[in-house]
């Protein structure tokens, strides 16, 4: 993907996070990762549904996406 593990990367629309699982787990030693989503109040449902999914993903794996590699997630709207 052209990073290195050292990098700080933003994610603009993550949507449910597949790439994030591999920029997290390639970052989460040294690097930061920032997420710009669309929030819980997007006008569209697609969005709504992609901002749970991903923040499901979050929560479901804390060792890797730990406040030390996602830094921020931040909305798009």
């Amino acid at each position: 993907m052209g990073f290195r593990s050292d990098m700080t990367v933003l994610e603009i629309w993550p949507g449910d996070g597949w790439y994030t699982q591999v920029l997290a787990h390639a970052l989460k030693d040294e690097g930061k990762l920032y997420a710009a989503q669309y929030d819980a109040n997007g006008p569209f449902a697609f969005q709504r549904e992609m901002f749970g999914k991903f923040l499901v993903m979050l929560g479901e794996n804390p060792d890797i996406y730990h406040p030390d590699c996602i830094v921020d997630i931040f909305s798009l709207a």
